[in-house]
């Protein structure tokens, strides 16, 4: 299992909704537990690992406590309150991290890796984690909700990882897009729901 990095298409990929909850299912989050782990980040979307399936999962805690995995199957926001600005990075961006304004307060409904429905509140950074890991899994990227004043910083960066995807793939050192593609093929089928 490897992290993606932009311009990676699945990054862009819309996640689908998750039918099934089987050993593979918790063997592949056990997995994206021990990547997360190797990169010191809080949160991980499936779609960062290049699976096209609506999950992510979490660990806030400062040593890592096992106690505090946390897996949202098919997250769905039902409220949120507030405004709030912080500085956020993500594994996909090495090294990015800008300020981006998100609610305060988020209600999520979720499946837990139990086949629980839970509903939950949260606040501060951990809503904020919670709403960088659901943008992941439509698609949005904290790009696209940078402050305007920080897009010039920023496009010389991504152009130069965008240039680097590409030297990649014509080396044969990263897949092609329709290789891409092709990999999501058995998660979909066996995992996603339309």
């Amino acid at each position: 299992m490897n992290l993606v990095e932009y311009p990676h298409p699945a990054l862009r990929k819309k996640a689908l909704p998750v039918r099934l909850i089987d050993s593979k299912f918790k063997i592949l989050v056990k997995e994206m537990f021990d990547l997360l782990y190797t990169t010191s980040g809080v949160g991980l979307a499936a779609n960062q690992v290049n699976i096209p399936l609506k999950f992510f999962i979490t660990n806030t805690s400062p040593d890592k406590e096992p106690g505090m995995e946390r897996v949202y199957i098919n997250p769905v926001v039902t409220d949120t309150y507030g405004m709030s600005q912080v500085f956020e990075g993500c594994l996909s961006f090495p090294g990015l991290n800008i300020p981006i304004r998100r609610p305060v307060k988020t209600t999520i409904q979720y499946i837990a890796l139990t086949g629980e429905t839970v509903n939950e509140e949260m606040e501060g950074m951990d809503s904020h984690i919670v709403q960088h890991e659901i943008d992941h899994l439509n698609g949005v990227l904290i790009i696209d909700k940078v402050n305007e004043l920080y897009r010039p910083q920023m496009n010389t960066y991504l152009e130069e990882l965008e240039i680097d995807f590409v030297s990649k793939q014509k080396t044969g050192n990263a897949p092609q897009d329709a290789e891409i593609l092709e990999s999501w093929e058995p998660w979909i089928s066996k995992y996603g729901a339309e």
